[in-house]
Formats: C-alpha cells, structure tokens, sequence
C-alpha cells in the first residue's frame, strides 16, 4: 500500500473511532498504532476539505460536534 493511501485508510479508521465515542490523543494513539504528534496533525487534517469533520475537545477527549 503506498504511503497515501495508507494515511487516507488511517484517517477514515481515526474518523470511524471519534464517531464511535469521544478518544482522548493517547487513545487514538494507541488505536491506530502511531505517535501523538502524528494524532495531531491527523486531527488537524480531519477538519479540513475535503472531510471537514467538526471535532471539539471536551474533558480532554476529541469528538465530533452534533448539530
């Protein structure tokens, strides 16, 4: 698997789990097998075009913002 289609296959796998229930950084972290930092800038990624994922932080847990 190339390089972005791994990343594009981690972010769908990222969203699936904020969408499950709200994950802290260490907890994605460990669910998808990388660093924080790399959780940081997937988090980053997930809220921007083309997925615009609206995340909020509460309690120290990422989820997804419900309208």
């Amino acid at each position: 698997m190339s390089q972005a289609a791994s990343r594009a296959a981690r972010l769908i796998h990222m969203r699936d789990l904020l969408l499950e229930r709200p994950r802290t950084t260490q907890e994605l972290a460990l669910l998808c097998d990388i660093s924080m930092s790399t959780v940081c800038r997937d988090l980053v990624t997930l809220q921007m075009e083309p997925l615009r994922l609206p995340l909020v932080v509460e309690g120290g847990c990422w989820k997804v913002m419900r309208w």
